[in-house]
């Protein structure tokens, strides 16, 4: 019908949020907790709700509610690609990922409403924050059998193996606040509503690195697809010197958003004969504001020697998987920080690829948006028209 939006033709979901209930105040609260054993680290969750009416006929209305999450949760994983030679399936790719990742969330919610004494107006003001970080850490160790050169279905030679470390923090906000009402006008009713949002998604910081060692040497064992097995024959699997730098890629990410929208609706029932009907106007302004910007530094050589001995962290999983794999060093995310930050002159940049990353990623978006519209809604018998 005319009264919904032009972009909704799917349909639209009316979501009314919650209110402070006539009958009785309302005051909860939620504690909850748990326990992950893959990183020996707690989970935090706690929500609270107020609900109150003020006054003798209890016509104003006050809504607090929030809610926080923390979890600190991690994974092991494995991961294959295969490819055809021989005339069979043969490995071409072995990746062990260990996954560190810690999640806060909080919510807050106030709302503040008031039903005027004819019982047919009512108006409300609500507001709404949120804010979700996400640190993750993933260590990867991986085979690329596809790189060297096969000897045999189970066997290849001059394959490399790479040492991985992605650090990334996300940060992510939003918030909007709401004014909204309904007023009787005669025997119509005037709708109005106007409210304003903000969103926006951070990642600051973020480093991949890897470290790299070619020339390796394996047999594999892949009698149980799901879980392969190899042997180092050429090479050093776990001599983390022997593991040089490869590529470094620095990056700063920020995405933002903002709405505004206003909207007014007026409703005039009549009668036509001794049929009801329905006259209806209104208009509606809608404005958003998106951007995102994007600066990636690829960095694929370094001017001197540098081995992973300089970089390494504490990590080393001999208990990977159930304990069938180890996963060897890789670099630590406090010594590569605090290296490239003072190094960072000695890493040599790669332009081209930077910018083929950076440029198409950068862009900024406005769209303003009028409408208005007019329509009867007539009930003859079980026909409406």
């Amino acid at each position: 019908t005319p009264d919904m939006d032009g972009d909704a033709i799917g349909g639209a979901v009316n979501l009314v949020t919650r209110g402070a209930p006539w009958q009785r105040d309302l005051f909860k609260v939620t504690l909850a907790g748990g326990f992950n054993a893959l990183t020996s680290q707690e989970i935090s969750q706690m929500a609270g709700n107020l609900s109150r009416r003020f006054g003798e006929e209890r016509r104003l209305g006050l809504v607090l509610a929030g809610s926080y999450y923390a979890t600190n949760r991690g994974s092991d994983d494995i991961e294959m690609e295969w490819d055809e030679a021989f005339e069979t399936d043969v490995l071409d790719d072995l990746q062990f990922r260990d996954y560190v990742v810690s999640r806060d969330r909080l919510g807050l919610m106030g709302m503040v409403e008031y039903a005027f004494p004819d019982d047919r107006s009512s108006f409300r003001v609500t507001g709404v924050f949120n804010d979700y970080s996400d640190q993750e850490f993933r260590r990867r160790s991986r085979i690329r059998f596809g790189k060297g050169e096969y000897l045999s279905a189970t066997s290849v030679t001059d394959a490399r193996m790479e040492r991985e470390l992605k650090n990334r923090f996300e940060e992510q906000r939003i918030w909007s606040a709401t004014a909204a009402g309904v007023q009787a006008v005669g025997k119509g009713t005037l709708d109005y509503a106007f409210s304003l949002s903000h969103a926006e998604e951070a990642e600051p910081g973020r480093t991949d690195i890897t470290m790299l060692q070619e020339g390796m040497g394996f047999d594999f064992d892949v009698s149980d697809p799901w879980r392969p097995r190899y042997a180092v024959t050429q090479g050093s699997e776990f001599e983390i010197g022997g593991f040089e730098f490869d590529e470094l890629v620095l990056e700063d990410n920020f995405t933002g958003e903002d709405a505004l929208v206003a909207s007014v609706d007026f409703s005039w029932p009549f009668t036509v004969g001794d049929q009801g009907s329905l006259l209806k106007v209104g208009g509606k302004i809608r404005s958003h504001d998106k951007r995102r910007t994007t600066d990636v530094r690829i960095y694929d050589g370094f001017d001197g020697d540098l081995a992973l001995d300089a970089l390494a962290g504490p990590f080393d999983d001999p208990d990977f998987f159930f304990q069938e794999y180890r996963v060897g060093h890789v670099p630590g995310p406090g010594r590569t920080d605090r290296f490239t930050r003072e190094n960072l002159p000695l890493f040599e940049f790669d332009e081209s690829s930077s910018r083929a990353d950076t440029d198409p990623a950068n862009y900024r978006a406005d769209e303003w948006i009028t409408a208005g519209y007019a329509m009867v809604q007539m009930d003859l018998g079980d026909l409406r028209l």
